[in-house]
């Protein structure tokens, strides 16, 4: 209802969380094929993958999907990990740079596979947020200080216990003449005053 209020065309789906079932990038769809099995396309499944305006973050954990760690060795290093998930990344989205996003898994402590429960990124106003309680370890995470740097973005350490709301930043962000529009829950209020 809300998106319909602010004059945004919303459709009807029989799917429960319908950006598991594809990412849009520059006006082109890509398929996730089978959401949340390893089978499926993982550059297609929209809790994998989130948008900026002309880069991708990708869940470090990705990896674990067969198209990926066919391509790796039994015990691969982070490093093997993150150039897997960029060359296979540019397939789909060649006219992208690609990061991985850690979850946390290499970190000590992994907060989900989704980053999109505790990554927000709002590209027109160079922020990106992570949430240091649900993202657990990925929240500290030198790989997100190394994302922030490279795309020229600030980066804001959120601690989502602040609110009585479990994954904060699940956010929908909607573009409107290059301004973020972005539903949050309503009870994420330190979220909000942000």
């Amino acid at each position: 209802d809300a998106c319909r209020e602010r004059g945004f065309e919303t459709k009807t789906t029989p799917h429960i969380w319908p950006r598991d079932h594809y990412v849009r990038f520059r006006e082109r769809y890509v398929r996730s094929g089978s959401p949340g099995a390893i089978d499926g396309n993982p550059f297609g499944e929209g809790g994998n993958i989130i948008t900026g305006l002309d880069f991708l973050l990708v869940s470090d954990t990705a990896y674990h999907y067969d198209s990926l760690s066919q391509q790796l060795p039994e015990r691969p290093t982070y490093s093997q990990i993150q150039n897997v998930l960029v060359s296979e990344g540019n397939i789909y989205y060649p006219d992208a740079r690609i990061h991985a996003a850690p979850t946390g898994y290499f970190h000590g402590g992994k907060g989900h596979d989704h980053i999109d429960l505790f990554f927000l990124l709002l590209p027109y106003k160079r922020l990106l947020l992570v949430d240091t309680y649900y993202g657990k370890c990925a929240g500290k995470a030198k790989e997100c200080d190394a994302i922030a740097e490279k795309e020229n973005l600030i980066l804001i350490r959120y601690d989502g216990s602040q609110d009585d709301v479990r994954w904060p930043l699940n956010a929908l962000v909607l573009f409107e003449d290059e301004r973020e529009i972005v539903f949050l829950d309503l009870d994420s209020t330190s979220l909000i005053k942000l």
